[in-house]
């Protein structure tokens, strides 16, 4: 019995291998010299020990490990990391979803990336790594709706079965196209499947309520709905059974109205997810979309806050300049 018992984790331990490789090869593009430094939390690490030894065995390959100590409770990452980002080819964060959040909206990341070293964010385990025919599929569709989203001038979100309307002002702001085909210089996103088109409003402009019934990012999924309510871009109110209460403790904690503002609208680009977990990924789901408040200024905004939390819809109808889209065929 004991020894059938050590099949299974030795037959994931060598698929976490395969899909290390993978995510070094098709994801990264990390094929010949390069320097690759792995970032690491207590939740990350069984996942950053298969890529760190798969790049350790490339010929040419120069790696870094960075442990982040439980310790360490910033919401951003500290300077000697952001100065190894920096130094390195490549950044792989295998870290908790608060830590993907806040460090992916970080001046670390946006300097990193503006010297044109590249950084992702490991999402899910190493084993559920999609053929890199999925890959290729999700990267074009993700880039397909960013060029939809740069061509819109205003957006509307119909939740709550047609009740309740969000609009939102883009006005030829750039476009984020999300996806975990990360092989040029300044690339980033996140590995191994995660994709969305993402965008900021115009920060002042957004009117209306939408109805949440997804999940809140780093807080889980909801059974029951959350009813956002926006007045010239700022969240003025918000009703909900689950979630209200944690919502209004986490702004009373925050100064002014900066974390207030809705910050960004996403659109999900993968076709294989088709259920929510409650975790980071969810926003990926081919048909879903979702807004956030707080900073911006990483993605396109001038928006700069202390927080930046995601709210997500599962199927909203959208309106794009007053044209109801199906994303699923865009």
């Amino acid at each position: 019995m004991q020894r059938m018992g050590n099949k299974v984790p030795n037959r994931m331990n060598r698929l976490a291998s395969v899909k290390a490789r993978a995510i070094l090869h098709t994801c990264l593009g990390m094929k010949q010299r390069g320097s690759i430094l792995i970032a690491f939390d207590s939740e990350g690490e069984k996942n950053a020990r298969p890529l760190a030894e798969a790049a350790a065995k490339r010929k040419g390959f120069l790696v870094t490990e960075y442990r982040i100590s439980k310790d360490n409770q910033d919401e951003r990452p500290l300077e000697d990391l952001a100065a190894q980002m920096k130094e390195n080819d490549v950044t792989v964060f295998c870290v908790n979803q608060r830590r993907i959040v806040t460090y992916g909206h970080s001046d670390a990341r946006t300097l990193a990336v503006g010297e044109g070293k590249r950084v992702a964010f490991l999402t899910q385990d190493l084993v559920e790594t999609p053929s890199s025919r999925d890959l290729k599929r999700i990267h074009l569709k993700s880039k397909r709706l960013g060029a939809l989203l740069e061509r819109t001038h205003r957006v509307a979100l119909v939740t709550g079965k047609g009740r309740r309307r969000l609009d939102l002002a883009l006005n030829g702001r750039k476009s984020f196209p999300l996806s975990s085909i990360l092989v040029r210089a300044g690339d980033w996103g996140a590995v191994p499947d995660y994709a969305e088109a993402a965008i900021s409003p115009i920060e002042e402009e957004s009117e209306g309520e939408v109805e949440i019934d997804g999940a809140i990012m780093g807080y889980g999924s909801l059974k029951t709905p959350l009813v956002l309510h926006f007045k010239g871009g700022l969240l003025s109110s918000f009703e909900g059974k689950e979630f209200s209460k944690r919502l209004q403790e986490i702004l009373e904690n925050r100064h002014g109205s900066s974390s207030k503002i809705l910050c960004e609208l996403g659109l999900g680009a993968n076709h294989l997810r088709k259920s929510i977990r409650g975790e980071f990924d969810d926003k990926k789901i081919l048909g879903s979309a979702h807004i956030a408040i707080g900073d911006n200024h990483t993605i396109g905004g001038k928006n700069r806050a202390d927080l930046h939390i995601d709210f997500l819809v599962r199927r909203p109808r959208i309106l794009f300049d007053g044209r109801e889209l199906d994303l699923r065929r865009v």
